[in-house]
């Protein structure tokens, strides 16, 4: 699994391409995707890779894309996005607090639950960004009640890390990746004269466990890519 913040869908399209291919990528989350970006991946190959695909592009941060090399199953309602059946949607675009960014849910071929995460980030609103890590929280631990502890991956950036506590409770139980990086993973900020010093962006796993991982630069975006290679 491979997960990118790609900044308003600035990341370097040849790079997630080449990543995707030279890892044997089969399930791609894609954050803040433009039309701009996810036409431009197609035109350069992703689709023969991951022909399977639900979620939204826009031109603000908001649409996300969950992309898999097998069908993928989707739920009537998607997070944030209530939406019937597999497909790629163009968000209206929307301004200001109120708007909210797309976390697509589907199923994968195994039956494994894959949701991309994106909680609202901590500043200029901390309630909100509180409330919404709790939403996610309470979300895993749904799936959890309603699949009897079946296979579950959540992958994104998730505005928070070890170091907050409320993301230390939504990860409670989960395998996380990347996690071996020395002295701590670190995946934002990128590209600016102050180097990344905290690690925002995760894939976090029950039933499955990391046996291979990495940070990886993509051009473009102020987010490292996250890779997992995940094991039952």
């Amino acid at each position: 699994m491979l997960a990118l913040n790609t900044e308003y869908g600035q990341a370097d399209p040849g790079v997630i391409v080449r990543e995707v291919r030279e890892r044997g990528v089969d399930v791609l989350i894609l954050l803040e995707v433009s039309p701009q970006l996810w036409q431009a991946l197609q035109a350069g190959g992703l689709g023969e890779l991951l022909p399977h695909a639900t979620g939204s592009v826009g031109a603000d941060a908001g649409g996300s894309i969950i992309a898999a090399a097998t069908p993928l199953t989707c739920p009537p309602e998607r997070a944030d996005a209530p939406r019937a059946g597999c497909a790629i949607r163009t968000r209206p675009h929307a301004r200001g607090s109120g708007s909210r960014f797309d976390q697509p849910i589907a199923s994968l071929s195994d039956g494994t639950v894959v949701r991309a995460a994106h909680p609202w980030p901590p500043r200029p609103y901390p309630a909100r960004w509180r409330a919404e890590q709790a939403d996610l929280q309470r979300w895993i631990e749904q799936q959890h009640r309603e699949s009897r502890g079946g296979p579950l991956v959540v992958a994104g950036d998730f505005n928070s890390g070890p170091v907050h506590p409320a993301f230390r409770e939504l990860a409670r139980g989960l395998d996380r990746a990347p996690r071996r990086q020395l002295p701590w993973p670190r995946t934002w900020p990128r590209e600016t004269v102050v180097p990344p010093f905290v690690a925002i962006d995760h894939i976090l796993a029950r039933g499955r466990t990391a046996d291979d991982e990495a940070v990886i630069a993509v051009p473009g975006t102020d987010h490292a890519a996250v890779w997992a290679r995940l094991r039952p």
